[in-house]
């Protein structure tokens, strides 16, 4: 038996694709249950009384199961709607993460699924030149959309511009997270740590026409921009940040062999 495991990319998304399938199969069971349940109902009242079937019986059953079946119907799309944006969100951030590994050969601390107060900071960085929060934000492309325009996001500093639609809450998001973060490892440090946030938007092209208050990259393009900022932290301060973070971050139980 091993001792607590470190948080995978994705884990809470994870969680929640778990917890949404289950709800999806008891919707499913509910939706093709109930037909057979009432009119069950329905069979065991006319033995009752001698094989004649009450008709305002049969009605309000039928009325009574057709609100049940919309309902459970309406419930069932939405969860499955939710299970597709929670699984695009986890592709994200898989793929996010297989390029923030890659900076474990660059002598950085790389850490996934970080919880903090209420919600999760998808990625943290933490190396020579400074402590990073990463956002991953997945947005899936539209089909009618060809060429690199349809791949292509623009960031002028304050949102991005999508192909059919924009985002103004990523940034604002991203910097609470970074605010947040940089408070809890200065007082868990006992010194001022600076966190800087990046907002990573996997599978996009990132087009910047003003200067930019966020960084906004594509995950390919975030090893080169850590590796080629100024240096900032001694190893005894990177050991001490990551102490920190580790103990937070390692807080998965491992399953005992079945």
């Amino acid at each position: 038996m091993t001792g607590p495991l470190l948080r995978s990319a994705g884990e809470s998304l994870r969680e929640r694709i778990e917890e949404t399938t289950s709800s999806l199969f008891e919707a499913f069971f509910i939706v093709a249950l109930l037909p057979s349940v009432m009119g069950g109902g329905i069979l065991l009242s006319s033995f009752a009384t001698g094989g004649e079937v009450n008709t305002s019986s049969v009605i309000l059953t039928i009325v009574v199961w057709g609100c049940f079946t919309a309902y459970y119907l309406r419930r069932l799309f939405k969860l499955l709607s939710e299970r597709h944006n929670l699984r695009l969100g986890l592709d994200g951030e898989l793929s996010v993460a297989e390029e923030l590994n890659k900076l474990m050969l660059d002598g950085y601390h790389v850490y996934h699924d970080f919880p903090a107060n209420k919600f999760n900071i998808d990625h943290i960085l933490i190396g020579p030149t400074g402590v990073f929060a990463v956002e991953t934000k997945t947005r899936s492309k539209r089909k009618a959309d060809r060429g690199k325009s349809g791949v292509e996001v623009t960031y002028d500093g304050n949102r991005l511009s999508f192909p059919g639609g924009y985002n103004i809450n990523a940034l604002a998001q991203a910097k609470g997270q970074g605010t947040w973060l940089e408070k809890w490892l200065t007082s868990a440090v006992g010194e001022m740590v600076s966190v800087e946030t990046i907002v990573t938007l996997p599978g996009w092209y990132v087009k910047r026409i003003k200067p930019e208050s966020v960084p906004v990259l594509n995950p390919k393009e975030i090893r080169g921009y850590v590796t080629s900022k100024k240096k900032l932290l001694s190893e005894t301060m990177i050991k001490r940040i990551v102490h920190q973070v580790e103990q937070r971050c390692r807080n998965i139980e491992p399953k005992e062999p079945g």
